[in-house]
């Protein structure tokens, strides 16, 4: 039974050596450089670009715990819509999200109308004006009746009259008197 003894205690050192040994390999391993992803997306894509603090690892991943801070550099006429996804410590165009897990980032950016700022109009001058007649109160209705449509009276109005007819001689046959004496002198 020592035999046997010997046998089960020398196995099961050797199993639990080899089990300590791969998880302190799995745990330190050179080619394990990160654990979570960040994924970061710019809507549109021609909006903005953006810078991310500290880069990630050649795999692509973070460290557990390590924080991110994601910068959005706007391109003339975009400005930042809305943020998605688990950030905090916004400010601006800045915003940091904690690799506790993949995580996933999205910015959504808008076309800024240009505004047109007015020109100071210059400080009014003083200068004498003439003061303005208050105006003419509005008239009342009042209760008048309506007089009757006067009757026409004749005017006296300068009409021509006929002429008289003008008598035209008649011819008659009126004796003439005869002289008594007829004196006829003669010259010769």
């Amino acid at each position: 039974m020592d035999l046997i003894h010997y046998i089960n205690k020398r196995f099961l050192t050797v199993l639990f050596a080899g089990l300590f040994l791969s998880l302190a390999a799995g745990c330190f391993s050179p080619s394990d450089s990160g654990d979570y992803q960040l994924e970061l997306a710019v809507e549109p894509r021609e909006a903005a670009g953006f810078n991310v603090n500290p880069i990630a690892g050649g795999d692509g991943k973070y460290d557990e715990g390590t924080v991110v801070t994601i910068e959005i550099l706007e391109n003339p006429g975009w400005q930042i819509e809305q943020w998605s996804g688990p950030i905090f410590a916004r400010d601006g165009s800045t915003a940091k999200v904690n690799m506790d897990q993949d995580q996933s980032v999205i910015v959504r950016l808008v076309r800024v109308i240009a505004q047109l700022t007015p020109t100071p109009e210059p400080p009014p001058t003083a200068t004498e004006t003439a003061t303005p007649e208050p105006p003419a109160p509005p008239p009342t209705a009042t209760n008048t009746p309506t007089p009757e449509p006067p009757t026409p009276t004749p005017t006296a109005t300068n009409t021509p009259m006929p002429e008289p007819p003008t008598p035209t001689p008649t011819a008659t046959n009126t004796p003439m008197p005869v002289p008594d004496t007829f004196v006829l002198e003669i010259e010769i």
